[in-house]
Parts: C-alpha cells; structure tokens; sequence
C-alpha cells in the first residue's frame, strides 16, 4: 500500500504501490490528447469534422425504429462511432480521444485496468446500419483505442 512518503514525479506510484505505472498511464493520455491537436489541424485544412457523431442525428428523423439485445460481443473500435449522449461530444473527438482534462483521472485508472489485465465489464452499444454508438463505456473505447486495441467487448442493442 502507499504510504505518504515523499517521491520524485518519475517515482510516483499507484494505489497498489507499482512504481512508475501510473506516470507510464498519464503520459499515454496525454499523448493521445496531443494527437487530437495535430489532426484537429490536419481536419481543419481538409474541411474534415473531428466531432464525435450523435445517435440521434444519425438517425435523423426515422422515427419508426425496432430495436432487439444482440448480446454479448467482440466489436470492432473502427466501427465504434459516435455515442447516444449528445453531452459526451464535448468531452471526446471522432476518434474517442479526450478533448480536456475533466475526466482525465477515470480516463487513467481505466487505462491503468486495461494494461494490467484487469476484467472490465463490456461497453453498452447500439448498433445501427454498420456502425456502433456509445451507451456506455466511452472511457473504455477511448483507453482501448490509446492502447491499440482493435476490438472490445460488448453488450450490443440493434436498433433498425
């Protein structure tokens, strides 16, 4: 367990007392945040919106939708979009990265759980035509996308 004992920033800890894990975690969200930045440049110049996309405007005004649960699945990140809570646009670009640094200690402890190989519940998704949106776990596709990740698990609504 930590103890309050005085460390340098390069020493600092974890709750569980790993040295060095925590730092290692910070840097990736930071690294990940700064990537943002430059392709924010790069989409500006080429007129491309960094947004993240809304389930209801994807939707639009289709309003004679069915859904049914899918289940449990493998998903793959690429195909993971957008999300259902329009608010969560401000806090995450087109590409799941972080925008600020509000969430920035969840974003690390879950990064943290990831590299660690931790179990960590599967995202809640809706899926609809080929695409997936966040209902929730955005932290979650956002630290598995930081990682490298290609796919997650899921529990998936289809809505057509």
């Amino acid at each position: 367990m930590y103890t309050n004992q005085q460390v340098t920033s390069n020493q600092r800890r974890t709750w569980d007392g790993v040295p060095g894990e925590l730092t290692e975690t910070e840097r990736l969200f930071a690294q990940f945040k700064r990537r943002r930045l430059w392709d924010g440049v790069w989409g500006w110049a080429s007129r491309r919106s960094a947004t993240m996309q809304d389930l209801g405007t994807a939707v639009g005004m289709n309003t004679g939708l069915s859904s049914h649960d899918a289940g449990e699945q493998t998903v793959s990140l690429a195909r993971i979009i957008g999300t259902v809570e329009r608010s969560r646009t401000f806090d995450f670009d087109s590409d799941f990265r972080p925008i600020s640094d509000h969430s920035k200690q969840r974003w690390v402890a879950v990064a943290t759980l990831f590299r660690r190989g931790r179990y960590i519940p599967p995202v809640d998704l809706i899926q609809y035509g080929e695409s997936y949106f966040v209902i929730d776990g955005h932290h979650r596709v956002s630290a598995a996308k930081a990682l490298g990740w290609s796919r997650l698990q899921a529990q998936v609504t289809v809505v057509e």
